[in-house]
């Protein structure tokens, strides 16, 4: 709701997410605050429900991690950006290597941890795109 603010009335704001539950919440904020610039998609990191070469910028908050394939995810990400476009994103990442018991701990996974990896790894996943 925050980029459909910044947007204003003549921008228009995506949200992917990969469960309907929260497609419907999304939805159901979106009417409840009168944002008629947004739309909800249904779909995955991995294979973004977007046409190439669309977006002018893509903001992630604390997803990439939760995801098995971070390299596809920049994959698609920079698939859809347009020309120019940006991508901002907020994540957890380590110094160093995540010991196996926190790595296979459903509470680290809920918590946004487990699927954490260095940064150096991180950053060299966007830039080989």
């Amino acid at each position: 709701m925050l980029a459909a603010q910044k947007v204003g009335p003549e921008g228009r704001v995506i949200g992917v997410d990969m469960t309907p539950e929260m497609i419907e919440r999304a939805q159901a904020n979106a009417k409840r605050v009168n944002a008629t610039n947004v739309e909800f998609r249904h779909g995955y990191l991995e294979e973004l429900p977007v046409d190439s070469s669309s977006v002018d910028v893509i903001i992630s908050n604390c997803v990439i991690n939760l995801s098995p394939d971070k390299e596809k995810v920049f994959n698609e990400a920079f698939r859809v950006l347009a020309p120019g476009g940006k991508l901002a994103v907020s994540d957890i990442v380590t110094d160093g290597e995540l010991p196996e018991v926190v790595r296979n701990s459903l509470s680290a996974w809920a918590g946004c941890v487990a699927g954490a990896v260095e940064a150096k790894d991180y950053i060299g996943m966007m830039q080989s795109v």
